[in-house]
């Protein structure tokens, strides 16, 4: 069998990519469509307030997932997730996070997320979509997956 390293890598158009959140600044409810994605916060502790990565359960089988989803309170003093000066918002997410300084989030690019908003400063956050490419499925004697076509 070849080496996973050994095999020819696809990535999202424009990554992997430097995303810079402003005050306000987020990104709307997505999935990347890509076997796996990485965001990495680049910024000192400090350097900004509010912000994060919003994620919610997949379906199964077609069915919505039975509800687990939370409000994340994005308001002043309400939880981890805030910070003075952020507007009252509240998104339902099953998952929400704020990893620290040079800490890698890795998941699956079918997942569904959401870059939460700025409150203050400016949040820098290393972003790469990748997949195996077809070629590297063909290779190993597999067919692609639907995400790799």
């Amino acid at each position: 069998a070849q080496p996973l390293s050994s095999l020819p890598w696809r990535y999202s158009q424009y990554e992997p990519a430097i995303n810079r959140y402003k005050e306000g600044g987020d990104f709307p409810i997505h999935v990347d469509g890509h076997a796996l994605t990485v965001n990495i916060l680049l910024n000192q502790p400090g350097a900004f307030s509010g912000g994060g990565t919003a994620f919610w359960c997949e379906p199964r089988d077609g069915q919505p997932v039975p509800s687990r989803s939370r409000s994340v309170a994005l308001r002043a003093g309400a939880s981890p997730i805030t910070a003075p000066k952020c507007p009252s918002k509240e998104v339902e997410a099953t998952l929400a996070l704020q990893p620290t300084h040079g800490t890698g989030v890795l998941f699956s690019g079918t997942v569904q997320h959401a870059g939460l908003p700025v409150c203050a400063g400016v949040r820098y956050l290393l972003v790469a979509s990748f997949s195996i490419a077809d070629e590297g499925f063909k290779a190993v004697g597999m067919a692609p997956p639907h995400w790799a076509r």
